[in-house]
């Protein structure tokens, strides 16, 4: 373990899903993690001290339109607020981060005896501030992405 860490750390899970009775089986899923993060670092110094909390929600709707090939789309939303995630050598402080990203998706999965191929194309939206303690004041510059990215992958079983 890392020196000075005095770390507790809760996380609440709920998930759960659902099979319409339209055509094939539309179904809808969906996934909510909360993390309550808090690491106490050094116990000589209590400006020090991490707090964070996490929001992780996910819910998609897939569509089998053969028993072999499968849609989906979807959409993720990820919050995070961090208390002194990390320390501004500079000026000697610490700084809290709030994330916010929004990740929307689409894929395709076709199985095929035991080969399982998926693909996934994402737009993923990330902005990011990083101010002092108080949440008043840019330590550094806040920063923003925008990003398409996609993913082929293809499993296979034997």
């Amino acid at each position: 373990f890392k020196r000075n860490q005095d770390r507790l750390t809760h996380i609440a899970v709920l998930k759960g899903g659902y099979t319409w009775g339209l055509g094939r089986g539309l179904q809808t899923d969906f996934k909510v993690k909360y993390i309550n993060d808090v690491d106490g670092r050094s116990k000589a110094i209590s400006v020090d001290d991490y707090q964070g909390h996490l929001l992780l929600a996910r819910a998609e709707t897939s569509y089998p339109f053969t028993d072999r090939l499968r849609g989906t789309l979807g959409y993720e939303l990820n919050y995070w607020n961090e208390k002194n995630r990390s320390a501004i050598v500079e000026n000697s402080t610490y700084a809290t981060y709030k994330t916010v990203k929004h990740k929307w998706f689409a894929g395709l999965r076709y199985r095929f005896g035991g080969a399982d191929f998926k693909y996934v194309i994402e737009y993923l939206r990330k902005d990011q501030s990083r101010r002092d303690v108080d949440d008043t004041t840019d330590v550094l510059a806040p920063q923003k992405w925008r990003v398409v990215r996609s993913k082929a992958t293809l499993e296979v079983a034997w």
